[in-house]
């Protein structure tokens, strides 16, 4: 690369140029970090830095265990900053021979059993303020099979009445505003009710589900405190698995919503812009298929 700039100087212009949300922005300004400080730590010059190297690279993280999908979003992202470099005149993009790895026919976060599901939901104590909000929020999860960032800035005002039914508005992953709704079920709709009927001189302006902790008492419910919150809850029913996670309530809509009403409502309902997203969720049914070994059965008695 041909540039004056120190690299520090270097990642801030790209990660200013890039024309997404400020949160992608910040991502792709840590992944080229990342990859410049495994170049300095292997005594490569970054000023002279080749596709070898990002080979290099690209095969220790396989060799650390990173799944395809992070792998392939490093890359993907080292191939747009070189594609950047080469157009800002700082150098060749070396990076445009690059290969990614082939997407996954699977997801890394497994789903809950429809038995699970409702244990989890049994066993949260209800008599108390915190046992209220979270079942209410573990519920919506799972029913509207929304991701944990749609939840987190939901304000109370946000539940309301569309064509005659009450929805709740929320802001999608990537976006600005609040221009998508999810139908409220009558359990749901009970359980939130149920919540926010603790708390004294509600707003609309409010958050939805609030900290009720010392020190944050009254502000939102962060996705951490959610993901922390839903991983204590698991532990308490016997469920200790590193690829069950609070996202594993969106896997578990898309498995059981699949099984029951089928693969294309089911698209509707998680917002999947291509069916093939939604078709992964056929491969648990397969497999569950696969292991009742049915043909296998029923061909073993005929002969």
């Amino acid at each position: 690369m041909k540039t004056n700039l120190d690299i520090t100087e270097l990642l801030e212009h790209f990660r200013d140029d890039q024309d997404v949300m400020k949160s992608t922005r910040d991502q792709y300004y840590n992944v080229v970090r990342i990859f410049f400080r495994w170049v300095e730590i292997n005594g490569f010059s970054w000023s002279e830095i080749r596709i070898s190297h990002i080979i290099k690279y690209k095969d220790q993280l396989f060799d650390e265990g990173k799944t395809n999908r992070t792998i392939r979003f490093y890359l993907v992202v080292i191939k747009i900053f070189f594609k950047w470099i080469k157009e800002n005149g700082f150098g060749n993009n070396i990076a445009e021979g690059i290969k990614l790895p082939r997407k996954q026919n699977s997801f890394s976060k497994k789903p809950l059993t429809k038995q699970q599901a409702h244990e989890l939901l049994s066993s949260i104590d209800r008599s108390s303020q915190i046992g209220k909000r979270d079942y209410a929020f573990i519920r919506l999860l799972f029913v509207t099979g929304l991701r944990s960032v749609s939840v987190e800035s939901m304000d109370v005002g946000d539940i309301k009445n569309h064509a005659g039914v009450l929805v709740v508005w929320y802001k999608n992953k990537g976006r600005r505003k609040k221009d998508r709704f999810k139908p409220l079920t009558d359990n749901c709709l009970d359980a939130i009710h149920e919540y926010l009927l603790t708390r004294a001189g509600m707003k609309d302006s409010w958050p939805l589900f609030a900290s009720h902790s010392y020190h944050a008492r009254g502000s939102r419910l962060s996705r951490r405190a959610m993901r922390n919150i839903f991983k204590k809850r698991l532990a308490k029913i016997g469920i200790v698995d590193k690829q069950i996670t609070l996202h594993s309530t969106r896997h578990t809509h898309g498995a059981l919503g699949t099984k029951s009403v089928g693969a294309y409502e089911t698209q509707l309902s998680l917002d999947h812009a291509s069916a093939a997203t939604t078709r992964i969720y056929n491969n648990n049914a397969d497999e569950e298929i696969i292991l009742n070994n049915r043909t296998g059965k029923t061909i073993d008695e005929l002969i």
